[in-house]
């Protein structure tokens, strides 16, 4: 009796040493998740590429230029906190699912020449990406984004 007491409390133990070491790695991933969701550094507001245009062997790569959330803007100088600001509040106001009709569009790529491509991570995700000739924006924010991002 003594002997089966004993294994039952090993047995518990060794659950509750389990059971402990698997709460705490939760809690330090999740720990690990939060500070890197909070690190500005790390939030991709938009990326900038281009496609299209005329390229040797028909396979055209163009750069892909993040602005992040702290500011830094891939080969070019920082945003200022109030750039940031400002990028953050008209990506947040407006709606880039909405498409120009095709009779409307000036896309340079229907002649060999390149067009500018943005994507929205935060708001869309990373693979939802946007022609900016055929994005159905009013002008004041075309002229924004592409002022910020020059």
């Amino acid at each position: 009796m003594a002997t089966r007491n004993k294994l039952t409390r090993s047995i518990i133990m060794i659950a509750v040493i389990i059971l402990v070491a698997f709460l705490a790695n939760k809690f330090i991933a999740r720990q690990v998740v939060i500070r890197e969701a909070n690190d500005p550094a790390d939030d991709v507001l938009m990326t900038i590429t281009a496609r299209g245009g005329e390229c040797e062997n028909e396979s055209c790569h163009y750069p892909v230029r993040e602005i992040r959330g702290d500011g830094s803007y891939t080969h070019h100088d920082a945003l200022s906190e109030e750039e940031v600001a400002s990028l953050q509040s008209l990506i947040l106001e407006t709606d880039f699912t909405k498409s120009l009709p095709e009779s409307s569009r000036t896309c340079g790529s229907s002649q060999d020449k390149t067009d500018t491509i943005w994507t929205f991570p935060e708001k869309y995700g990373k693979d939802r990406w946007f022609a900016a000739c055929e994005i159905d924006i009013d002008d004041q924010a075309r002229q924004k984004i592409n002022s910020l991002t020059r």
